[in-house]
């Protein structure tokens, strides 16, 4: 492991530790000799973001996708700036590109699917977040998220279908219950239980 290798990786425990002046120290550190290392100006990007220090943050993580454009991660990191300083339209293409390249991050795939209801694009959320449940089955704000909006935009037996997948994979979770039940008329538990 080379130098720069192992003060990033103290730096981004540290990060994840909640100790921010030792990680940000840390990532500067690398940045000194290595101007252009992706995944410090990432991260380093995401803490200043996080300390309020947007600009800043936005700028790292440009120049993170500068060096590393291929990186799915920083692109769906960048699309949640983005969504926090009220630029939907933007974030649009950014998470676009965020599930081009991490097809299987159910977290981009949801993620583009809020972005996407945000600008009134229905039909295109409906589609990533159905993607982001077949990703990650147990995925509550994803199919929570889903039922609203087919129940919303009128495909109610879409909608039920949705919340029953969702007990499907978790029996015993109330809320895709109370949905289900709410969506149907019917107590899909006690059905379950006389099967």
């Amino acid at each position: 492991m080379s130098a720069a290798s192992h003060i990033f990786t103290k730096a981004h425990a540290a990060h994840r530790a909640g100790k921010l002046k030792e990680a940000e120290a840390g990532y500067r550190r690398v940045l000194r000799t290595h101007p252009r290392h992706a995944d410090a100006l990432h991260f380093l990007g995401m803490l200043q973001f996080q300390r309020g220090v947007r600009e800043e943050g936005l700028k790292l993580i440009r120049e993170s996708l500068q060096a590393l454009p291929t990186n799915p991660h920083a692109w769906n990191n960048l699309g949640n700036m983005l969504m926090v300083l009220d630029q939907p339209q933007e974030a649009v293409d950014v998470y676009a590109k965020a599930t081009e390249l991490g097809p299987e991050m159910a977290e981009a795939w949801l993620n583009r699917a809020i972005c996407l209801r945000r600008v009134r694009r229905y039909d295109e959320a409906i589609t990533c977040f159905g993607k982001a449940v077949d990703l990650k089955p147990v995925n509550n704000a994803a199919y929570e998220r889903l039922g609203m909006l087919l129940y919303n935009v009128g495909r109610f037996a879409e909608a039920a279908n949705a919340y029953g997948r969702w007990l499907k994979h978790e029996p015993d979770n109330p809320i895709a219950r109370h949905m289900l039940a709410a969506m149907t008329g019917k107590d899909r538990r006690a059905r379950m239980i006389n099967t």
